[in-house]
């Protein structure tokens, strides 16, 4: 894991910090984009923007970076014996522990700027990004393994990344949006984290419970199929490679 984390910015001169100026620039670029073009009236608009876009940022780097994890180590795979799905809990745990950082300091900005988020809400924060973790874990292993079998998805995932950004709550929140846009945000399986910690973090509203258990049948399904697709394609993996 720690290896691959080095390799990713092995050539950079900002290295890890990367991490955290690519989705601050988007917060800044449509920050002043939206307030300038098409204020919507949020006074707290950079912090939806703080949520929205850097648990996006999170979601693709797991699941859109993630689908590429095996055929990207292919020689590790080829020589080493070892479980292959320790590739993608890699993966998952280096892009969690710095989204956990992020989204730690962006609740006490949230605090810090007069929102004042119950207990119960902080709460349900945990849940809410427990589920997150397990949809990401069982989309990695899903699509990981089968882009070994089918590389076109791995560059198809890396094509709609922009169109999946645009279909989730990222420069507005599902409250901003009505009739076709509104339909697709809700086909998208990251608006059902994304949503209910907009809803917490920026207005200290209680998410749904339709919504909560939405985002639970996702994980379930996801972390159920995910692993069942991966065991079954694994042992071909080295010869695909």
């Amino acid at each position: 894991g720690s290896l691959q984390f080095k390799g990713q910015y092995r050539h950079s001169a900002l290295g890890v910090l990367w991490q955290f100026l690519t989705p601050l620039i988007l917060v800044v670029l449509f920050y002043v984009v939206f307030t300038t073009f098409r204020y919507s009236g949020n006074d707290l608009l950079w912090l939806s923007l703080c949520v929205g876009i850097f648990t996006y940022v999170y979601l693709e780097n797991s699941i859109i970076g993630g689908s590429m994890c095996i055929v990207n180590n292919a020689q590790l795979v080829k020589k080493t014996n070892f479980p292959r799905e320790l590739i993608a809990v890699s993966h998952i745990v280096i892009n969690f522990i710095t989204y956990l950082i992020i989204i730690n300091i962006i609740i006490g900005l949230s605090l810090s700027s007069g929102v004042s988020i119950s207990l119960t809400n902080i709460i349900i924060v945990i849940p809410i990004i427990a589920l997150m973790v397990i949809f990401s874990m069982g989309a990695i292993l899903l699509l990981s393994a089968i882009v070994v079998y089918i590389r076109d998805i791995g560059h198809f995932m890396l094509a709609i990344s922009r169109m999946v950004f645009w279909t989730a709550p990222t420069v507005y929140t599902v409250y901003d949006v009505s009739g076709l846009l509104e339909a697709l945000l809700w086909c998208n399986p990251m608006t059902w984290y994304i949503a209910p910690l907009q809803d917490i973090i920026c207005f200290n509203i209680t998410p749904s419970l339709t919504v909560l258990m939405g985002s639970f049948v996702i994980s379930i399904i996801f972390i159920v199929v995910g692993p069942i697709v991966f065991a079954k394609l694994k042992n071909g993996f080295a010869e695909r490679l």
